[in-house]
C-alpha cells in the first residue's frame, strides 16, 4: 500500500513546516491517550499522491478498538475532567462512532456516562455502545434526530 509512518515518526527537515503547525504535531504526540488509543500508522496513498502531485498519507483510524478517529477526542476531554466532574460523569448524544468512543473511554476511566441516541438507532451501534461502555454507560433512546436528544 505504501510507506508507512506513526506519528511518532520523526518529520524530515525538508517535509517540516515552522511555528504553530510543528507546536500542534509536538501536542498530539504527548497527549496523554496512549493508554487507550493505539498509535495508528499513517499510509501514503502512492496513486493518489502520484494524481495529484503531492504526498498524501492516510491515517488509520479504522484500527482503533472503536474503528474511529473519535476516540482521541473523547478520551482527551476525558482524562481532562477534575475528580468533581468525573464523579457527576459525562453525557453524550450520538448516535454512532461519537457514542461508542465516549462509552470505551468512560469504561475504561470508570466515569459513568449516559448516551443519548435516537429512538431510530441501528442495533449494531446500540450493542456497540452497550458493549464498549460496559457498566459505565446508560443509554437513552429519545427523539427521532439526534438534535432532539440535545434539546
Amino acid at each position: 500500500m505504501g510507506r508507512t509512518m506513526s506519528w511518532k515518526t520523526p518529520i524530515p527537515l525538508t517535509e517540516r513546516k515552522q511555528g504553530a503547525n510543528m507546536d500542534y504535531l509536538r501536542r498530539i504526540i504527548d497527549a496523554k491517550i496512549y493508554d487507550l488509543v493505539k498509535d495508528t500508522p499513517l499510509h501514503r496513498a502512492e496513486d493518489l499522491s502520484q494524481k495529484l502531485g503531492n504526498n498524501i498519507f492516510l491515517k488509520r483510524e479504522d484500527a482503533q478498538k472503536v474503528f474511529c478517529f473519535k476516540l482521541r477526542g473523547a478520551h482527551n476531554k476525558m482524562l481532562s475532567l477534575t475528580a468533581d466532574q468525573r464523579e457527576k460523569g459525562v453525557v453524550a448524544v450520538s448516535g454512532g462512532n461519537h457514542a461508542q468512543s465516549v462509552a470505551f473511554s468512560a469504561n475504561a476511566l470508570q466515569i459513568p456516562s449516559t448516551i443519548i441516541m435516537p429512538r431510530h438507532t441501528s442495533h449494531n451501534k446500540y450493542a456497540a455502545v452497550k458493549r464498549f461502555g460496559g457498566d459505565y454507560a446508560k443509554i437513552v433512546l429519545f427523539g427521532a434526530y439526534q438534535r432532539e436528544g440535545v434539546e
